[in-house]
């Protein structure tokens, strides 16, 4: 049964706040990193909030390209040990929430003239897998020009002489970040989403001992001590720590990455590609997503606003040149985009890298200033380990400068997330349709059967939200009571995929989901209309119809 987690338990965490009993840890950032950490800060025992100015996932975390992988490319850079570390997690991954991650199958084509030729490319997949260990889903297989295009009609034929066949793993980004914070949440953690850090708490020795926080919903400001800081906010870490310091010179270089949403009937895939763009050969997948077709990702510098990356005309056009040219009969336009998103990779500095892409993915965990412990780089495949080292680090200096002793290592990497507490029947246990039943076994995995059962108890509630998609409005109703969901953007975009998946990206239903939603959580008009504006101004940074 999984726990409430929804508005009345933030504000009964609100007003359990307690200056003299401070958090052993503050986690700033509700990413898939800070999400990571709070899990594992709590099962050890610590007594941890994270806060977040938005919603969980909100930024980068929801704005992937809905992969687990060890990423095949940087064989190339001769970064074997990431490719290793990542291959690790994510076989522990798909053991340990296989309703948010399962199998993908990716062909990698080849054609003559290409900077890696067909033994070349035998030579790496070997490599690829004898990293995972064999333990990976299944063993590539090498395939020549005719079982490529019987597996890929409509690809380009001109030059091509096979295709790399090989697997990795796709992921809801969004909900394997909430998954994290639930469990967090079950053992003791204080999640508050929509509270904004206005300045760092000091003592009369000028060190942190916690932040001020501001209600981004009601405006109200608390004080949240606590004996340790941990920065997770991926490409707001410089931000944070500009805020606590600043003097400290910035370590990031944001990337941005872009991709499009297309209607499976204009672009229909069964195995994902993993393709390289003409402009300038940087790898480009082009994945089966739900009821929709996604390719992505651009990856370039950014200096602009953090909390507002936009889809500019370039990156549309440059993704159409690759989709455009991997299919030639496609003739994709700008009136197919059904939908987009963007979000900011959390890249160190690297001098030594050629281009962006040629950037290190590697984290790196540092304290700047004294009492605030900051992690950034790394990757969506990599946060298990990243939240574990980043425990690891922060309980040493708990024990080293206050005496606290470390306490046990939680062993997350055989613990089942929330939803994969055993397996799911093979065959829909319920009256609801196949489609339907399919859809929350895959997000909601062992809580399907809770969904399932506010429609027995309400049959309105069985409802579809659109038809032709498998969404429900008892969903809304979960998502409020046990998912923490406070606005009608988490609903469209992170709860559910409405704002890429619905023919008018969400704004069809949208009307009727702020009704709903302010039923439940007591809005009136005024904020009825903030939650309209909020949602419109999301989709403005956008492209799509």
């Amino acid at each position: 049964m999984t726990r409430e987690l929804s508005q009345q338990t933030r504000a009964a965490a609100l007003a359990a706040l307690d200056s003299d009993e401070p958090f052993d840890l503050l986690i700033i950032g509700g990413g898939i990193t800070g999400a990571g950490a709070a899990r594992d800060a709590a099962l050890r025992g610590y007594r941890v909030a994270l806060v977040e100015k938005r919603d969980l996932a909100s930024g980068t975390s929801s704005k992937s390209t809905k992969l687990i992988h060890g990423g095949l490319r940087y064989l190339e850079q001769f970064e074997f040990s990431l490719v290793f570390e990542a291959l690790q997690e994510r076989r522990v991954l798909l053991d340990s929430a296989p309703h948010l991650v399962r199998p993908q199958p990716l062909i990698f084509p080849i054609y003559k003239g290409d900077k890696h030729g067909f033994l070349e490319m035998t030579a790496g997949m070997w490599l690829y897998d004898s990293l995972s260990l064999f333990r990976g889903v299944q063993r590539h297989n090498m395939m020549r020009m005719a079982a490529v295009e019987h597996e890929v009609p409509g690809l380009r034929d001109e030059g091509l002489v096979g295709a790399a066949h090989f697997y990795d793993a796709a992921t809801h980004d969004a909900r394997l970040t909430l998954a994290n914070a639930q469990q967090a949440h079950e053992q003791g953690a204080t999640l508050l989403t929509y509270m904004a850090v206005v300045h760092f708490l000091r003592d009369e020795r000028h060190e942190l001992v916690g932040a001020r926080v501001r209600d981004e919903l009601s405006g109200a400001e608390h004080d949240l001590h606590a004996r340790l800081v941990l920065n997770c906010t991926g490409p707001w870490t410089d931000t944070v720590i500009h805020m606590a310091d600043p003097t400290i010179p910035p370590r990031l270089n944001p990337s941005k990455g872009v991709h499009l949403v297309f209607a499976k009937e204009r672009l229909p895939l069964d195995d994902a590609l993993y393709v390289a763009a003409p402009q300038d050969g940087r790898p480009v997948f082009i994945l089966p997503w739900e009821h929709a077709t996604i390719i992505g990702t651009t990856d370039t510098f950014y200096d602009g606003n953090l909390d507002a990356v936009g889809v500019t005309d370039e990156d549309a056009e440059y993704l159409l040149a690759v989709a455009n040219y991997a299919f030639p009969g496609a003739a994709l336009t700008r009136e197919d985009i059904q939908s987009s998103w963007a979000g900011l990779r959390p890249l160190l500095t690297d001098p030594g890298a050629e281009n962006v892409g040629a950037t290190s993915r590697e984290h790196d965990i540092w304290e700047a200033p004294r009492g605030l412990l900051n992690i950034a780089g790394g990757k969506l495949t990599t946060y298990r380990v990243m939240g574990k080292q980043l425990i690891d680090v922060a309980a040493e200096m708990l024990k080293e400068r206050l005496g606290i002793p470390k306490k046990p290592e939680a062993d997350t990497a055989r613990l089942h997330l929330p939803g994969a507490e055993h397996p799911l029947p093979d065959a829909n246990p319920t009256r609801l349709p196949d489609d339907v039943w399919a859809h929350l076994a895959q997000y909601y995995g062992t809580h399907a059967y809770e969904v399932a059962r506010l429609v027995v108890g309400d049959a309105t509630l069985g409802e579809r939200i659109l038809p032709g998609l498998p969404y429900l409005w008892a969903e809304l109703q979960y998502a409020v009571g046990c998912e923490l969901c406070l606005t009608a953007d988490d609903f469209l975009a992170r709860r559910t995929w409405l704002i890429y998946e619905a023919p008018r990206r969400g704004v069809e239903v949208l009307d009727e989901v702020i009704s709903r939603m302010a039923v439940m959580l007591g809005w009136d008009e005024a904020r009825c209309g903030a939650e309209r504006q909020r949602y419109l101004h999301e989709l403005s940074l956008l492209v799509g119809k």
